[in-house]
């Protein structure tokens, strides 16, 4: 019997080469979707962090912008006193 499918393996080697490499292309498709559920799960995580940081980001200027408001205030202040503007 196994003298028998490798006699037809021999017979039919262009069928057997194709066969092949239809399981080869079968499992490259299903490496591209498993790739491809892997990037957009990796965007999905990139979009949350990004939003996470961009409001931390905003929050922090935020704060640098109102203490440099206050300090500017001070200066202006010190400098009316100083000048009696």
């Amino acid at each position: 019997m196994a003298n028998e499918c490798s006699n037809s393996e021999n017979l039919f080697p262009a069928y057997n080469q194709h066969e092949n490499l239809q399981e080869e292309n079968q499992d490259i498709q299903r490496i591209n979707l498993e790739l491809n559920e892997k990037n957009q799960e990796i965007s999905r995580n990139n979009l949350e962090l990004n939003k996470k940081y961009y409001q931390e980001i905003s929050r922090n200027n935020s704060n640098l912008i109102e203490e440099n408001e206050k300090i500017l205030r001070t200066i202006n202040n010190d400098l009316k006193e100083n000048f009696k503007i």
